[in-house]
């Protein structure tokens, strides 16, 4: 559900930015495409047109708060048509809360200033060449710009002021240079496990590492809401960017830690298979031992009964003759169990079995 509520968000945020209410910093409309007939509101004259960065345009009546840094063209439109911007016909001349850019050949580039309350901007007393020009409602607002480096992309976000701003910056560099070190840290693991894994300190570094990315991701998007919720364009641009970056950085580092793992389970099953031969090896050398052993024993107990009933007659065989061998050979045995019990050397056989056998 809160991925829906920040869906629907980011979709009322595109449509109120489309609408004409705010404007965030972005680039201007390059030379004069899309500055043509069709931004023109009627067939009236003298109509200052306003541009936005991202295609929409504001006309007489219109009201719209502009942060620092946003670039926008400004256009006149007279009987339903774009008038040359020759600097003869009319110009554009700078009043407080804009700067002028560039003049192209049928609009002005402009940007607003950085100011430090809100300014209303006289578009209408800008054109010298007119007595009367009517023009949109707009407002230099006061803020602080930030330019926000994401995945190879560059994002410009207003925000309210400069504490905001350097939060914002400071937030956006730790989640960045905790993502590098993470995804650096999943694959330099996935390459080399066993000894260069770092043991339990290193674990506990990628623990702090995560903990740290999200808490910066965070405070990153907190920031970014608020703005966005004013209207900012960038600053939607800037969570999508962010919330691409996180996934994908997430997805790395769970890929690369599979790899370790799989690579690790490998070296773990040949190095308890090698276990487990040696093992039967040795069981097999025991019990031929043993046997050898015991048919010796044996073979000399028959012997010795086969000379004392040549001997006499009343010299019988009986298995009681085998007992004591084999009481010494179940002794040894109860021995070998309580020291494998004391020294818990069953659970790690046990852990072999399972390694080699996938249990």
């Amino acid at each position: 559900m809160r991925a829906n509520a920040r869906t629907i968000l980011l979709v009322g945020v595109v449509a109120a930015v489309v609408a004409g209410g705010v404007a965030a910093p972005a680039s201007a409309q390059a030379a004069d495409a899309g500055i043509d007939s069709e931004i023109c509101p009627n067939t009236a004259e003298n109509n200052l047109v306003v541009v936005l960065p991202d295609g929409s345009t504001l006309g007489p009546g219109d009201r719209a708060r502009l942060y620092p840094g946003t670039r926008v063209d400004v256009a006149l439109c007279s009987s339903g048509d774009v008038e040359l911007a020759d600097g003869v016909a009319w110009s554009l001349e700078p009043v407080d809360g804009i700067a002028i850019e560039a003049s192209r050949e049928r609009h002005y580039e402009v940007s607003i200033a950085e100011v430090d309350a809100d300014v209303g901007v006289a578009l209408g007393s800008a054109v010298p060449q007119r007595e009367t020009v009517r023009a949109p409602d707009l407002t230099a607002a006061s803020g602080a710009v930030v330019t926000l480096r994401v995945a190879n992309e560059t994002h410009r976000v207003a925000v309210e002021n400069d504490s905001r701003a350097e939060t914002l910056r400071r937030q956006s560099e730790r989640y960045r240079s905790t993502a590098t070190e993470l995804r650096a840290a999943a694959s330099e693991l996935a390459e080399s496990t066993g000894e260069r894994a770092g043991g339990p300190a290193a674990a506990g570094d990628r623990l702090a590492q995560a903990e740290t990315l999200d808490s910066s991701h965070q405070a990153v998007q907190s920031i970014l809401f608020d703005a966005a919720a004013r209207g900012d364009a960038g600053a939607v641009d800037a969570l999508g960017a962010y919330e691409t970056d996180r996934s994908e950085t997430a997805e790395a580092v769970r890929t690369d830690l599979q790899t370790a793992n799989d690579r690790l389970a490998a070296q773990t099953k040949t190095a308890a298979t090698g276990a487990l031969v040696n093992l039967l090896g040795f069981l097999t050398v025991g019990v031929a031992i043993g046997s050898v052993g015991g048919w010796i024993a044996t073979t000399r107990i028959l012997s010795d009964v086969a000379h004392r009933r040549s001997r006499s007659s009343s010299v019988d065989y009986s298995p009681r003759q085998l007992a004591s061998p084999l009481f010494v050979a179940a002794l040894f045995a109860v021995g070998a169990v309580v020291l494998g019990w004391w020294f818990d050397a069953f659970g790690p056989l046990w852990a072999v079995f399972e390694a080699v056998i996938d249990l």
